[in-house]
């Protein structure tokens, strides 16, 4: 158990954001155009995507540009609570070696 929690630990200090979000990209790649989200998530894309087309009923040009910065600003969150999953399950993982 001590072999396992040294090198736990080590993982914890020596992996870095940037490692995380290139895990997270693989991830993503993986999923290979398979959902990868909630239906809650895509109930919520979906009422947005309502929405702004009800506001802007005549412009595509702004409906597409509205959403497409809604899905950045989405993809960010993910990443980064992807980032935060991986390290609490490392540390919970760190917990329970040891």
């Amino acid at each position: 158990n001590m072999k396992y929690s040294k090198a736990v630990d080590s993982i914890i200090k020596n992996l870095s954001d940037e490692q995380l979000s290139q895990y997270f990209k693989d991830y993503v790649e993986s999923m290979q155009c398979k959902e990868r989200h909630t239906d809650i998530a895509c109930d919520e894309a979906d009422a947005y995507d309502s929405m702004i087309s009800s506001i802007f009923p005549n412009d595509i040009r702004v409906q597409t540009m509205l959403y497409d910065k809604m899905m950045d600003v989405s993809v960010e969150y993910e990443e980064s609570g992807f980032i935060a999953g991986y390290r609490m399950c490392l540390e919970h993982l760190q917990r329970y070696i040891a």
